[in-house]
């Protein structure tokens, strides 16, 4: 294959390769996932391990996570499941260790910013996935329908930007604040694929009221799927909670 084909930086949720049977929403047959292993540059070099992988000082890896965010809006806090951050290295994403039920996440290191690829939306057999209880805050009317785009937006500004974001991580407590957010919709999702190791930087040209160009180094990244909402039109090429992208910001 020739040089470049083949060496890009690869969205980790971009197409299909393992699905689960199928159930039937209004009549239609919708995939409950649709999944596929990142990969990064062959020759991407990354930070080493004794000096990435750090938020507000403290290590990400070797210990359970368990994450919250307090809405700036008030209401009940958004608890995320325990889980646990893996480096990105050679293979991980092969070995089992970063499929659907394990409630993992793999970190990379970009440009001096962290970022966490999550798994969202259900599981196999219905369990919640790492960043399904942000995804369903986000994506969720209260009235139970899901949101427009325009609702979307509005909850995001309102009530997660500038909302605390709480990490225990090992029994060592330590915070951030949401300051950014971009929900990246269908049509885009193949250009933003293709930024994985200049994610802030291409998210803060492409999306500047995002708040991602006022993201310093040293930044958290979450990445997650989100669902077509409301208005909005399925891109029936990716499965039902692959359709958009959201990445969330954390400032330490």
């Amino acid at each position: 294959m020739p040089a470049g084909m083949d060496d890009r930086p690869r969205d980790p949720f971009l197409s299909s390769q393992t699905r689960k049977p199928t159930e039937t929403m209004e009549g239609e047959e919708i995939p409950l996932l649709s999944q596929q292993r990142p990969t990064l540059m062959p020759d991407a070099t990354l930070t080493p391990l004794s000096t990435w992988m750090k938020f507000n000082g403290q290590d990400l890896l070797g210990a359970p996570v368990l994450l919250q965010f307090e809405p700036a809006c008030g209401g009940e806090d958004i608890v995320l499941p325990v889980f646990e951050i893996l480096s990105w290295r050679s293979g991980i994403l092969e070995s089992g260790e970063f499929d659907l039920g394990t409630q993992t996440s793999v970190a990379w290191d970009h440009q001096g910013y962290t970022g966490l690829w999550m798994h969202s939306g259900l599981g196999w057999w219905g369990e919640e996935q790492t960043a399904y209880a942000l995804q369903e805050y986000l994506e969720r009317n209260e009235s139970g329908r899901l949101n427009t785009p325009e609702e979307f937006d509005l909850k995001a500004a309102q009530c997660l930007i500038g909302s605390e974001a709480v990490f225990e991580i090992g029994g060592e407590k330590l915070s951030g604040t949401v300051s950014a957010l971009v929900r990246v919709p269908a049509t885009e999702v193949a250009e933003v694929s293709s930024h994985v190791m200049d994610l802030v930087p291409y998210l803060a040209e492409t999306y500047p009221e995002s708040g991602f160009g006022e993201l310093d180094e040293g930044g958290l990244v979450l990445y997650f799927c989100g669902r077509q909402l409301s208005t909005e039109a399925a891109d029936m090429s990716a499965g039902y909670y692959s359709q958009t992208r959201i990445i969330v910001g954390i400032t330490p």
